[in-house]
């Protein structure tokens, strides 16, 4: 499996939360799945998962109190000279008017900007069984974060990726097969079967590159693989490149975020492991798709 090339790596070390175990013992959430938002002007708002359990390499994992939870911390700032300039602004609040369920997962999971002000996430607290449900959201200018909308549940996908499409909001559904649908309408449309992508599920919103929108998938297996999705929406093509990998050693790569930063380079923002966050900076020839597939839509 091919290691893709990093310019470098920022990780991100959240002020640890402790707490007793369920036996007792000092424990601690650990960081994970951040979620990253840059501007054209370099201003940056950040947010990072923290949770109470661990998962190891064997898939197996260990609950830290009697059910999962999920919270997250604020940093803003700016992205100037090449470097990241953050500052903390401590746990974000998180409100919403919907009523609440009871689950055994607690908190907004994996969230993704959709603009600098509007997040979708998966909240399981908001579907009846707690199951996985796509709730859209916002986040001020302080560190609240209020979801306000449900959306269509889904059988298939809950990574969701969304991007901006001539004004209209959407999202890619399913990786395979390969669905768009608005983000608050119940509609699908479904490009192409994609043999090639079976198994492969969404990681990040989208961003404009090349007159389409570039996004990473990924693949489970032994570990997690990626690719590159690129898809254009007005010539009716897509393509991908060949599998990577971001670690050698690692067992999980979750990118949750993809942004061009104002000096044309991309960065992703990812959880290690589940038990670490980071920020990659890629250099755009990282991006290397393979032949492009016609679509009709």
């Amino acid at each position: 499996m091919n290691t893709i090339a990093v310019e470098s790596w920022l990780p991100l070390i959240c002020p640890q939360r402790q707490f007793r175990d369920k036996e007792g013992a000092p424990n601690a959430y650990v960081d994970t799945n951040p979620s990253l938002f840059v501007d054209t002007s370099g201003n940056t708002t950040l947010l990072i998962r923290q949770v109470n359990y661990r998962k190891f390499k064997d898939r197996s994992f260990k609950m830290g109190e009697g059910h999962s939870v999920s919270q997250y911390h604020v940093l803003r700032g700016t992205y100037k000279h090449k470097q990241f300039h953050l500052d903390w602004e401590s746990s974000a609040d998180t409100h919403t008017p919907m009523p609440k369920y009871p689950t055994y997962w607690y908190g907004p999971e994996d969230i993704r900007f959709v603009d600098q002000h509007t997040i979708l996430a998966i909240y399981p607290e908001l579907s009846p069984g707690g199951n996985p449900r796509m709730v859209l959201g916002n986040i001020d200018t302080h560190k609240t974060m209020t979801f306000h909308t449900l959306l269509e549940g889904s059988d298939v996908e809950k990574n969701w990726m969304p991007f901006t499409h001539q004004g209209a909001q959407l999202a890619v559904y399913s990786v395979s097969p390969l669905t768009i649908k608005p983000l608050q309408l119940f509609e699908r449309t479904t490009l192409h079967p994609a043999p090639e992508l079976t198994g492969y599920h969404g990681s990040t919103n989208g961003i404009s590159y090349n007159g389409g929108y570039l996004f990473l998938i990924h693949k489970y297996t032994s570990k997690t693989e990626h690719r590159w999705l690129y898809i254009n929406m007005r010539e009716k093509t897509f393509a991908f490149s060949e599998p990577f990998v971001f670690f050698r050693y690692s067992y999980i790569e979750f990118p949750c975020s993809l942004v061009e930063l104002p000096d044309g380079r991309l960065a992703t923002s990812m959880g290690i492991n589940d038990d670490k966050a980071m920020i990659a900076i890629l250099d755009t020839s990282a991006v290397q798709l393979c032949e492009a597939f016609s679509f009709s839509s």
